[in-house]
Order: C-alpha cells, then sequence, then structure tokens
C-alpha cells in the first residue's frame, strides 16, 4: 500500500495536507440528504477546479493498513463512515472515530490542561 499523503492537517515532506469537509450546499443544492460517496463525488468536481488543493478519497477494505500509516506518522487517528449514509451532525452510528496511541496522548494532555 502507497504512503496516503491527504491525512488531515498532515505536514509531511514539506507539505501541507489540509483537509476540507463539511460543505453542505453545492450550486443551491442542500447534500446533507446525499450519501457520503455522492457528497464526496460533489466536493471531488468542485476540487478539480482548484489544482493546488488534493482530493482525499476514500480508503475502502483496506482500514487496518490506513490505521497502521496513521499510527506510524503519530496521527490523531481516523474516522471511519459509513459510504451510504446521509450527513448527520454529531455523533451518530454511521461513523466512528478510532484514535491512535497518539491522538490518546492528545486527549490526556487536553485533561490535564483541562484540570490545571
Amino acid at each position: 500500500m502507497q504512503p496516503i499523503p491527504s491525512v488531515y492537517g498532515c505536514l509531511h515532506h514539506n507539505k501541507l495536507w489540509f483537509g476540507a469537509r463539511k460543505r453542505h450546499v453545492l450550486d443551491g443544492q442542500d447534500l446533507r440528504k446525499r450519501t457520503l460517496l455522492e457528497r464526496k463525488a460533489a466536493l471531488e468536481t468542485v476540487l478539480a477546479r482548484c489544482p493546488r488543493i488534493k482530493f482525499a478519497s476514500h480508503i475502502e477494505d483496506k482500514g487496518e493498513a490506513f490505521y497502521d500509516q496513521v499510527s506510524q506518522l503519530a496521527l490523531e487517528g481516523i474516522v471511519c463512515k459509513r459510504a451510504d449514509s446521509p450527513y448527520v451532525a454529531g455523533p451518530s452510528r454511521d461513523w466512528v472515530k478510532v484514535k491512535t496511541a497518539a491522538g490518546m496522548r492528545v486527549d490526556d494532555e487536553r485533561l490535564r490542561h483541562l484540570r490545571a
């Protein structure tokens, strides 16, 4: 599996990869009821007009390998979403955040600052 440089907010080899997400309206159409794959296809179409912005495609059936790469980069974690799900704000059964050891350390550090 090739390294995946399109992880949100990843600074790797002196290149900054920025993640754009949660675009709900495109050409006057509300995309929230569309599936994740339909929303990503709409975003990819928009980003095709912006050569300096890279579209982050999704990973199917290789979640463990992707998680291992994210862990090796000491990133916070990954988000796993159902491809056929509509957009829902807040927690949902259709997505789960899977933290790496580095992500858990970030959470511990945040808690220490909150308690101080």
